[in-house]
């Protein structure tokens, strides 16, 4: 009878043992895999990290926000955003945060009629990071060294799980002005940089006309969501003109890209 009970004993170990070295290699091969694909997309980001980047907190006591900064800020945290004052390497920013899942922002009442992305990526979780910093005058330069700031801290900041893991991150950056180039404006209409698991959406906001200029379609990487933030924008800033809601041309492209 021992005998017998032995060899049962012996065979569950190894069962069990068996099974164990399995899960162990998948969870290494899938970790691997994810490596993989990781270091492609840094390859591929056109903002590499950079250390030296100042993304120091300040005394709000000494920051000067106008109306329309305080108005955003309000909006979004009425929306359950998180505010706090960054030093974006030289722009003095109001940060607002909030993570959401793709769910979350579908059954948001502020986007509506949006074709829905796989099942599969409706419990991924975007981190978004709303900055709004503003600037006597706006140059082509200004925006992109801002955006890229904001992005880059957008990455090395967001919380849950790895990059790409259902998980990934929204940078909206929002500079204010009552100048503003003309590069300036083209550039920011045009597609952002893409980025593999982060979406970059550079914004400039004129002051004096209340128009936000921003890139208006989404043909780039996360863009079925990319309504939300437009939306997110737009609504923030309280524009109500038809022709800044959600486009033709947004719908048109998700729908052609599903």
């Amino acid at each position: 009878m021992l005998a017998i009970l032995d060899g049962f004993l012996t065979i569950f170990l190894s069962i069990c043992c068996s099974i164990s070295f399995v899960l162990i290699l998948m969870i290494g091969l899938f970790f691997g895999i994810y490596f993989i694909i990781l270091q492609i997309g840094k390859e591929y980001d056109p903002h590499p990290m950079k250390e030296k980047f100042d993304y120091n907190t300040f005394n709000p006591r000494k920051f000067i926000s106008n109306k329309k900064m305080n108005q955003i800020s309000q909006f979004l945290k009425h929306r359950n955003f998180n505010e706090k004052y960054v030093n974006m390497n030289g722009y003095h920013s109001i940060l607002l945060y909030k993570k959401e899942t793709v769910n979350e922002i579908y059954n948001d009442p502020l986007v509506k009629k949006i074709p829905l992305a796989a099942p599969s990526t409706l419990n991924t979780k975007w981190n978004i990071f709303y900055f709004i910093t503003q600037k006597e005058k706006v140059s082509k330069e200004d925006i992109i060294s801002f955006s890229e700031h904001c992005c880059t801290y957008s990455i090395k900041n967001m919380k849950g799980l790895p990059r790409g893991l259902w998980s990934g991150t929204m940078s909206i950056s929002v500079i204010m002005s009552t100048d503003i180039d003309k590069e300036a404006i083209e550039w920011v209409e045009k597609q952002p940089p893409k980025h593999f698991a982060a979406m970059e959406v550079p914004v400039i906001l004129d002051i004096k006309s209340l128009i936000p200029y921003h890139y208006d379609n989404s043909n780039l990487w996360g863009g079925k969501i990319y309504p939300y933030a437009i939306a997110l924008i737009n609504r923030s800033m309280n524009v109500t003109n038809p022709s800044y809601e959600i486009t033709n041309s947004i719908m048109n492209s998700l729908r052609n890209n599903l």
